[in-house]
């Protein structure tokens, strides 16, 4: 099957093509950005490209060399592949409004990531079919995806929230960066294994799968393909997260998460909103935290939990759209209060109140998360 797609942003007066024959459908989206190395130069204007899984041969006028990138976006698909040629900052553009816009349109992208993923991985009849390295990662991502849901067991960790960031990949590229700048590119880093790390590595270890003929029957080989489905989703998943950190802490020391926390009914996801604040005068009065935290609970629906932190004084307050969850909760403030200090904080005052604008509060932090900013790399 032939396609013959179009780079003409270098070029757009004289429009060049792309042409590909192929024996099955290159996975692509409309949409998606995609980096496309030149293999080789076939012939005057005729040169093969390469993406991350695919290579194909080109026609294109414009004066390709070999080893060359070339960023492109996924014009169309039918009747013709259509590619553009981008720059990198436009891609990089393109990638945060992608990542940002997957993020506002699945909100329970993540907590489907944990829900959804565990049944697709505990599957017998999917292990059986796979080599014991590819199982032993699976059970490694299975592990870690234990540790990363806030639960009866997790909650002892006092440095959960800490440790989610690290084992969900959120400072993956970061943290590699910085071992190369401090081993050098020789010194063969070994990163802490990371959520992300470890799909990526299942990834890759399921192609060969994808494309074994040892596997009998469709049902079995539609399991290998869910998986890797599976897999490829939750690594975009991860990367929206990412995002839309590195955005939102462009112009101000800002983070949000989405942490998985384990209810009688299931998981559910709270949004935590981060805010640091500059020292006091002098430093004296030590660094501002605040800290914002909407969930949806069974019992209690709607709430919000606004808390500061300055050296070791804390206050907070409870905030409920319904007045009655409001007064039930009002009765356990007392201890509440002693435990804290008990581990050694100072209490301003640890109060509830009920909030009617409880929602419109949650929207408020949205747009101020989906505001105008700047875009980043996140993966430079």
């Amino acid at each position: 099957m032939n396609y013959i797609p179009t780079i003409s942003s270098l070029a757009p007066d004289k429009p060049s093509g792309v042409a590909k024959s192929v024996s099955t459908v290159l996975p692509l989206l409309v949409g998606q950005i995609v980096e496309a190395i030149v293999a080789e130069k076939a012939g005057p204007s005729r040169f093969v490209l390469a993406t991350k899984d695919n290579s194909f041969l080109a026609n294109s006028d414009l004066p390709l060399n070999k080893g060359e990138k070339l960023m492109v976006r996924v014009e169309q698909l039918s009747p013709q592949i259509v590619l553009r040629a981008i720059n990198r900052q436009e891609a990089s553009s393109l990638i945060v409004t992608e990542y940002t816009s997957n993020y506002r349109s699945n909100p329970d992208a993540l907590k489907d990531m944990f829900t959804i993923g565990k049944d697709i991985l505990n599957q017998k009849s999917l292990m059986d079919l796979l080599p014991e390295k590819t199982k032993e990662s699976i059970r490694n991502i299975i592990k870690i995806m234990d540790a990363s849901v806030f639960s009866t067991a997790t909650m002892k960790n006092p440095l959960f929230v800490k440790e989610y960031v690290s084992n969900l990949g959120l400072l993956l590229e970061y943290s590699l960066r910085k071992m190369i700048q401090e081993k050098g590119e020789n010194g063969n880093p070994k990163p802490v294994e990371t959520l992300k790390g470890l799909l990526m590595k299942l990834s890759e270890e399921l192609k060969p799968q994808l494309m074994a003929e040892n596997i009998a029957g469709k049902e079995n080989a539609q399991k290998v393909a869910q998986l890797a489905k599976f897999t490829e989703t939750a690594i975009k998943t991860i990367e929206s997260q990412q995002v839309i950190n590195v955005s939102y802490k462009t112009n101000d020391a800002n983070y949000v998460l989405q942490i998985p926390i384990l209810f009688p009914e299931g998981i559910k996801t709270g949004e935590l909103f981060i805010e640091t604040e500059k020292e006091g005068e002098g430093g004296s009065a030590g660094k501002k935290y605040r800290v914002v935290m909407f969930l949806s609970m069974d019992a209690l629906g709607e709430m919000m939990v606004d808390a500061s932190l300055t050296g070791n004084k804390l206050g907070c307050v409870f905030k409920f759209d319904d007045p009655e969850a409001k007064a039930f909760f009002s009765a356990f403030v007392g201890d509440l209060e002693k435990a804290v200090n008990l581990l050694g904080y100072e209490c301003n005052s640890i109060k509830c109140m009920s909030l009617e604008a409880l929602t419109e509060t949650k929207e408020y932090y949205h747009r101020e998360l989906f505001s105008d900013r700047d875009a980043v790399n996140v993966f430079v």
